[in-house]
């Protein structure tokens, strides 16, 4: 690269950095309200809509259903953690005879419910995908089931990870099944708001009201993260690898703009307990 071009990056990311460092505080300060500030705010879904990652992309939804299909136990529960406007938990509801989304944001969960109108086999509760006492509590009631989680931990610290993955043991127990899908970005958290559309160090307008609420831009998620997360001791991976996820483009140029992602697919089992006979990590 010109060294021209590199202070021109420089300065981008210069003059975007000020709103990164508001968020990191925000969300220090405001937790699991940041989200419902966001969510609070939102009048439209879906392509065109004000939620950057709702671009409901046909490619990437028919391949997690795929997925489900082949892992699932289909006599089983789904949870849909983290599930925002419950786009992928309708999707689920397809195949599955009861599908529960979990969203910490209420307004997330009034949007959700609209949204799935005259579908039964739906469901939405207010709870913090964080808290390993709520989980338990939502998997003593309908458990064990299987875990959709997509698009959550990228944006979660780590420290909370390790809660989320308490959780979600006790949620699958000893017969569901996880699917978990993740942004993998190779770069830092500038060069992806650069990339969704973050040119001239403005933050995208879509990525605005995030960083108005405090939530930060996603961070990598991928093998390494998975590994600290989830120990393959405890969770024998049943597949894994690479993805292409979706953003909407801000640009209005394409359909939808590509993100490399992350998918593992997971089960439970107590440390040392592995009696398949084979490898727990792949």
């Amino acid at each position: 690269m010109p060294a021209w071009e590199e202070e021109a990056v420089s300065v981008r990311k210069f003059l975007l950095l000020p709103g990164l460092i508001r968020a990191s505080v925000r969300l220090r300060r405001q937790g699991a309200r940041g989200w419902e500030q966001f969510w609070s705010g939102v009048r439209r879904t879906g392509p065109g809509g004000e939620v950057l990652w709702d671009v409901a992309e046909r490619t990437e939804l028919d391949w997690c259903q795929a997925q489900a299909d082949q892992h699932f136990d289909p006599a089983l529960p789904v949870v849909d953690l983290g599930c925002g406007n419950g786009r992928f938990t309708r999707l689920l509801a397809a195949r599955f005879p009861v599908v529960v989304g979990v969203d910490m944001s209420a307004s997330a969960i009034r949007l959700a419910d609209i949204e799935s109108a005259g579908q039964p086999r739906v469901s939405y509760r207010v709870l913090d995908v964080a808290d390993p006492d709520a989980m338990r509590t939502l998997a003593d009631e309908i458990g064990p089931v299987n875990v959709f989680i997509r698009g959550v931990l990228h944006i979660t610290p780590p420290d909370k990870r390790v809660n989320i993955a308490e959780g979600i043991a006790a949620l699958a127990g000893d017969s569901g099944r996880v699917l978990l899908v993740e942004t993998a970005f190779e770069g830092d958290p500038l060069a992806y708001l650069e990339y969704v559309g973050g040119g001239h160090g403005r933050i995208p307008a879509l990525v605005r009201p995030l960083v108005g609420a405090g939530i930060p831009p996603p961070r990598r998620f991928a093998r390494p993260e998975l590994d600290r997360t989830f120990p393959a001791d405890s969770w024998p991976r049943l597949d894994s690898g690479t993805i292409e996820m979706g953003v909407i483009d801000q640009d209005g140029q394409r359909p939808f703009l590509p993100i490399p992602g992350f998918f593992a697919v997971l089960r439970h089992v107590a440390a040392g307990d592995n009696e398949s006979g084979n490898p727990p990590g792949r």
